[in-house]
């Protein structure tokens, strides 16, 4: 009896280290995972007054991004407006808002380094396309309305008038089971940082419009007219639920396109 009560007593406290263990691993992890990058002081650049005869454009983001699905459409929609412009992208796939925001100040010789748009004097507007990762991984919206603010502001602070989407328009709730590691992420995320909530892409766009308010200039967000971009209602602009087709590729380049033109208008005027 002495025998068995000792190794109940063993296996409790095996079971009470592992436990211990394993929450001091997770607490690391979602710790490294969540943490906030500091913002970086970058050289301020006073835009050029003749800074319209040459006007450029450039594109930040995720896999909506990347492999420079939208520069073409962008620019032949932009001249047929009567804009003719240079458009440069650096997308990253996969990536979630503090990602961004570090490539900006990565070393050029990194992947996916966007410092050299950054830092190119040319550049005239920056616009960002993010969010789909942010939320699908439930990292929190403090979390990214912090990193997109971080974006916003070291593009002001170069000069650049800035515009960025919303978080857009996807298939939250359709999104696929891969893993049950990922799952398992996924779901510890979403209880700790967005109380449960499956949809929560209002949320962000609500805590993003909340902390641009306080930039000392505007930034333009560009809006999704549901009734176009549901993914329950309008599948065809996309290859799964978090990713464009081609035709939605061009539906959202016509989309940046139309506020570049009216943000353009008004800033020369």
């Amino acid at each position: 009896m002495n025998k068995l009560r000792s190794s109940i007593r063993q296996l409790c406290a095996i079971t009470a280290i592992v436990t211990l263990v394993a929450f001091f691993i997770l607490a690391v992890y979602v710790r490294s995972e969540r943490s906030f990058e500091d913002y970086v002081s970058i050289p301020i650049r006073q835009r050029p007054s003749d800074w319209f005869s040459h006007v450029k454009i450039g594109i930040i983001g995720d896999s909506w991004v990347e492999g420079k699905k939208l520069d073409v459409s962008v620019r032949q929609l932009l001249a047929a407006k009567g804009l003719n412009a240079d458009v440069v992208s650096s997308g990253h796939s996969g990536v979630k808002s503090r990602q961004l925001y570090r490539d900006l100040f990565a070393d050029s010789t990194t992947p996916y380094s966007s410092n050299s748009l950054l830092m190119d004097d040319d550049l005239d507007y920056l616009v960002v396309v993010t969010g789909v990762n942010d939320t699908a991984g439930y990292i929190g919206r403090d979390f990214y309305a912090h990193h997109m603010l971080g974006i916003m502001k070291a593009a002001q602070d170069r000069g650049v008038e800035t515009l960025c989407i919303e978080v857009p328009d996807y298939g939250i709730d359709s999104l696929p089971f891969t893993s049950v590691s990922s799952w398992g992420k996924q779901l510890v995320f979403r209880y700790l940082f967005d109380g449960g909530k499956v949809n929560v892409i209002e949320d962000y766009r609500s805590e993003l419009l909340a902390r641009l308010g306080t930039l000392s200039k505007p930034v333009t967000v560009i809006s999704f007219d549901p009734k176009i971009w549901h993914y329950e209602f309008n599948s065809k602009l996309y290859i799964n639920p978090s990713h464009l087709n081609q035709e939605g590729s061009f539906a959202l380049s016509s989309l940046i396109a139309d506020e570049l033109i009216a943000l353009h208008n008004k800033t020369v005027q």
